[in-house]
């Protein structure tokens, strides 16, 4: 084996979810941690993730290497339901803005759905921490950002392209 087939490369998803978190508390001014982690809650309101499916393999394609998708939960925690609600929402429209898809797609990420939030209230916790959730699918590349090629790069020469016929 070459020396260039002996390294493996993998996603880091610390890079990934520190990049993430650290735009998103200084974005939307709001604390975000790993859910059921054992760091002390923050102070209410506060946004907690969870990898759902880290890695579900989508293959190759002509224009990157391999990629693959992760789905992710984003949950919004208050004492009042209208608060959890309105930050999930927030959230959600922090991730539909292009200029943070922009951003994501430097670093080789793109967000392929965003689910509408839902509440997701504990029925033992409901006195002080209700709950909003939202779903995020991201498509990943493993080991380049992934080009995708505009109209401008196709090079069709003695190609006759017309409207229908």
């Amino acid at each position: 084996m070459s020396e260039a087939n002996n390294q493996i490369l993998a996603f880091d998803y610390e890079n990934f979810i520190g990049m993430l978190c650290d735009n998103i508390e200084k974005d939307l001014s709001i604390t975000i941690s790993e859910e059921n982690s054992e760091l002390t809650q923050a102070e209410m309101p506060f946004i907690t993730y969870a990898f759902i499916n880290p890695h579900l393999d989508v293959g190759y394609s002509q224009f990157t290497s391999s990629y693959f998708d992760m789905v992710m939960t984003f949950t919004a925690h208050s004492t009042s339901a209208v608060e959890a609600m309105t930050k999930s929402d927030l959230l959600r429209s922090w991730f539909k803005d292009q200029e943070v898809q922009y951003q994501l797609s430097l670093n080789g990420i793109g967000i392929v759905s965003i689910t509408d939030s839902r509440n997701i209230d504990n029925v033992f916790s409901i006195g002080y921490d209700r709950r909003s959730q939202l779903t995020v699918r991201f498509e990943a590349n493993s080991q380049e950002v992934r080009e995708t090629p505009t109209i401008g790069d196709i090079d069709t020469p003695q190609a006759n392209i017309s409207k229908g016929e």
